[in-house]
């Protein structure tokens, strides 16, 4: 099992790495020549729209098949992340955090999926945010190092990297064991309604 919570780790931290680093995001973007903070912040907000797109109108795709919604999310988020770093028109560049952002949704969407109506979901969660969250500090602390230019900001490409590199643990998610409990008939999302009691 442990295999298989590293694999939804990684894909936690991909699914939440452009969150995580917004603030460092807005102050490069609003370094490029051109920007301010105010029109840093609208199209760094863009990633955020695409997440919530994602999620409210696509995320029952992750039931269908995990594998091509993991790979279409890793598509995303690093060609998201990448094109950030070459576009610097406004409406280029909110494309591409438009881009990141519905790839971010689509690995969170999966990372959810495999965790519904687990009897011990709360438990699973906790040891994801742990080492997720651990990854994502690193990576925040690692880009608050990087040095900001007016011609381009390269957190976009190590956010990508980052990307690429945890790309491979997420062949683990086919590593979820066969017999996991079930939560009781009252949690359950698999059904129209949950009951609370």
């Amino acid at each position: 099992m442990i295999w298989w919570i590293l694999g939804l780790s990684a894909a936690y931290a991909v699914a939440l790495n452009g969150t995580m680093v917004m603030p460092v995001i807005v102050l490069a973007m609003s370094k490029l020549a051109g920007y301010d903070e105010g029109l840093a912040t609208i199209v760094a907000s863009a990633e955020l729209a695409g997440i919530a797109i994602y999620g409210i109108f696509f995320a029952g795709l992750a039931a269908r098949s995990w594998k091509a919604v993991a790979i279409a999310g890793l598509i995303g988020v690093a060609g998201g992340e990448a094109a950030s770093f070459w576009f610097h028109s406004p409406w280029l560049l909110a494309g591409a955090r438009l881009a990141a952002g519905l790839g971010e949704g689509a690995i969170f969407s999966l990372v959810c999926m495999h965790l519904a109506s687990l009897a011990d979901a709360e438990r699973l969660w906790g040891a994801i945010s742990l080492i997720g969250g651990t990854a994502m500090g690193l990576l925040l602390f690692v880009v608050s190092l990087m040095p900001l230019g007016q011609n381009n900001a390269p957190v976009f490409l190590m956010i990508s990297g980052f990307t690429l590199l945890l790309a491979p643990v997420f062949l683990l998610l086919s590593r979820r064991p066969t017999t996991m409990a079930a939560a009781s008939i009252h949690s359950r999302l698999d059904r129209p309604r949950m009951l609370l009691t």
